[in-house]
């Protein structure tokens, strides 16, 4: 499952995920090393074609400065739709001096990581409201419960509410769990990952158990906040029911569907939990 914070103080740090989808936290004046040579702080497996040190990470007050440790291979920092910004190898031990990133969020990692869905995934909250749009967390001032937009979970829990976001009389069914599998695979352009699981049957049951687990920590994250009741049996619809009352998931969430740069980030997350 992505390791989603359960506080809201921990949401002001910036995130760092390699490919295992787990954050790393950094304070400002923190630095993170990656790679897959000895003594960096995010391992990047070891596929030879991946640099000893790829990359750092630096926290700074206004943002996050992203610089290029590789003396072989270009950094590129995927920060939305479009070309990628690409950061040159080390030229005589130095750097170009970096790409700051001052809020959102970017797949960082050379060309192949990029293409082997390998990358480096960097969250930056906003510094101030209102400086970037959409900001990288769902917010409800009511409930107080955030949601990581670029979570697996956060995208099972849209698609989940897309029948009733899209009907607002909310006649419309709910997809069953294995149906929000597909439509997750579906949606993320992760076509590959479809075939897989209708090949193998280990594959599809793994999977089935991911989404599963998805459906149980919204659950359970609802029940914390006394949205839906702890000690009942709680359906889909008022999973739904209580996201949508409580603004955790609006209207304004169905334009990620159309997000290039979105979906990107859903590829590239399913693609590394299977």
């Amino acid at each position: 499952m992505d390791d989603v914070p359960a506080s809201l103080d921990e949401l002001v740090a910036v995130e760092v995920s390699a490919a295992d989808g787990v954050p790393r936290r950094l304070d400002v004046g923190e630095r993170l090393v990656f790679g897959r040579g000895p003594g960096v702080d995010l391992p990047l497996g070891e596929d030879r074609f991946t640099s000893r040190r790829v990359g750092e990470v630096a926290v700074l007050a206004d943002g996050v400065r992203i610089v290029n440790l590789s003396r072989k291979q270009a950094l590129l920092v995927q920060a939305g739709p479009g070309e990628p910004v690409r950061l040159p190898a080390l030229v005589q031990g130095s750097h170009d001096g970096g790409h700051l990133l001052r809020a959102g969020s970017a797949l960082v990692g050379s060309a192949r990581m990029l293409e082997q869905r390998l990358a480096v995934h960097v969250v930056v909250p906003p510094v101030a409201p209102g400086e970037i749009e959409p900001p990288p967390y769902g917010i409800s001032t009511e409930a107080r419960v955030r949601m990581n937009l670029e979570t697996r979970e956060f995208m099972v829990a849209l698609l989940l509410c897309r029948p009733w976001l899209e009907r607002p009389d909310r006649i419309g069914r709910l997809p069953s769990q294995p149906e929000l599998g597909r439509l997750a695979l579906e949606t993320a352009n992760a076509h590959h990952l479809l075939r897989r699981i209708d090949a193998d049957a280990e594959s599809r049951e793994r999977f089935h158990r991911k989404i599963h687990d998805h459906v149980k920590t919204l659950r359970g994250k609802l029940a914390r906040h006394g949205l839906v009741p702890a000690e009942e049996v709680v359906g889909h619809s008022a999973i739904v029911s209580a996201l949508l009352h409580f603004d955790v998931i609006g209207p304004r969430h169905l334009a990620l569907l159309q997000d290039e740069h979105w979906l990107s980030v859903q590829e590239n997350k399913w693609w590394n939990c299977m």
